[in-house]
């Protein structure tokens, strides 16, 4: 499917230049959709509308008629986010015979929209698209039904708006004891459309601008976007096997990539490290296993250098085990991941010092790679706990040999109502 036959070049708010009705000629009038009939004519209601406008070009949003350059720059200053998403698309040319972004299996309902896209109601269908028909199927980009044409803020500009819009939609949506979440009615608010649409700006920022602070808090918070995405627009996995592959076919396309929420945990996050799934992993060889991503992968440029076992209790998966989600900053992440880190663990961890056993999260077995020895995880712990069970680990640690561990099953159910 090609993209409107006729050219769309708006230059970013353009100057007005005036000009006379009969300057209009009917090939370069372009009609709101109440404006042509059945039969793809234009109406003289149509014809009426556009000779009274006095400047070009005519610019026009999902069918609707806004006016001239004039008009623009009213919109421009008073416009809400979503109208600020759409402005900034409208400055840059829509290619002809581009190949349209959306896969066919995007489509709500598998409705076909082919014939919208011909003639001079093109540019009606394409934003009708992109508004209209969001859901993407699982193993292409959620942030991949339209592509964005124009230059993208800076990318912790993009994720910080992001992170706004998809907290108070969370928030929106969550019980009152915090506990559990609404997908359901989250999937239906209107606000969920507009945050889809916004993450399409991701596809084109430039991930080498940032620290290490804030790249480190760009990926924290884009995995667990990227999982609360997932779960509203396809539903959790409804079984084992396929949880083992649910993970990796959640993708937004950030920078000119796919990134699956894999990536972001084992390969940016985790300085590449390898999954905990894969099969040395499994064997306990953990020296002999690989990392999630080829060494000679481009991605790798925006990857940590080191690991830091904190992002474990940060990330959230929707499983009821999880930890709950909070936003970070470059400014917080520090203080943000000390504190998710400490309060999951002395909530989570439990010490039994007459029988010297140490009952953890799976978390603390998936990963045991991240946190080193034994002894250094023990140490790790003893920094992230509340006094009393501190001092019982130090107990504990006086005969570190005899301690024994044991793990609590992870309840994968989704942290829905």
């Amino acid at each position: 499917m090609e993209g409107p036959a006729g050219p769309f070049r708006l230059l970013p708010l353009p100057s007005p230049k005036l000009i006379s009705p009969g300057d209009v000629s009917d090939s370069e009038q372009t009609c709101r959709q109440q404006d042509i009939d059945d039969s793809g004519t234009v109406t003289e209601q149509g014809n009426n509308i556009l000779h009274r406008s006095c400047t070009v070009p005519q610019v026009f949003i999902g069918g609707q008629h806004i006016g001239g350059a004039t008009e623009l720059q009213t919109l421009q200053r008073n416009a809400l986010p979503n109208q600020q998403i759409m402005l900034r698309q409208m400055g840059t040319t829509f290619q002809r015979h581009q190949p349209c972004a959306i896969p066919q299996d995007s489509f709500r309902q598998q409705r076909a929209h082919v014939q919208a896209l011909q003639g001079r109601q093109g540019h009606a269908a394409l934003l009708r698209l992109t508004r209209d028909c969001p859901w993407t199927s699982p193993g292409h980009a959620l942030n991949g039904h339209f592509f964005w044409h124009g230059m993208a803020r800076p990318a912790v500009e993009v994720a910080g708006s992001l992170r706004l819009s998809i907290l108070g939609l969370y928030e929106r949506h969550l019980a009152d004891d915090g506990s559990l979440v609404d997908y359901k009615g989250l999937r239906k608010d209107h606000a969920f459309a507009d945050y889809i649409n916004a993450t399409a700006e991701l596809q084109q920022v430039d991930l080498s601008a940032m620290s290490n602070p804030e790249r480190k808090a760009f990926w924290i918070n884009l995995y667990n976007m990227m999982v609360i995405h997932a779960l509203t627009t396809w539903g959790p996995p409804s079984s084992f096997l396929q949880r083992l592959s649910w993970f990796g076919k959640i993708k937004y396309t950030i920078g000119g990539y796919d990134y699956s929420t894999n990536d972001v945990e084992h390969g940016m996050l985790r300085a590449n490290g390898p999954s905990p799934v894969s099969l040395p992993v499994l064997l306990g060889q953990t020296q002999w296993a690989a990392g999630s991503l080829s060494c000679d992968d481009p991605r790798l440029a925006f990857s940590m250098e080191q690991r830091d076992p904190r992002i474990h209790f940060a990330l959230v998966c929707g499983a009821k085990s999880c930890p709950p989600i909070k936003i970070y900053t470059a400014e917080n992440l520090e203080e943000g991941l000390d504190a998710a880190a400490s309060a999951f663990c002395s909530d989570d961890i439990q010490i039994d010092v007459a029988s010297k056993e140490i009952r953890l999260s799976k978390i603390f077995k998936w990963y045991e790679m991240d946190f080193g020895t034994s002894n250094q995880m023990l140490l790790w712990l003893c920094s992230h706990l509340t006094s009393q069970k501190q001092q019982a680990l130090q107990q504990l640690l006086k005969a570190p040999t005899d301690i024994r561990f044991s793990y609590r099953p992870y309840d994968w159910d989704i942290n829905s109502r």
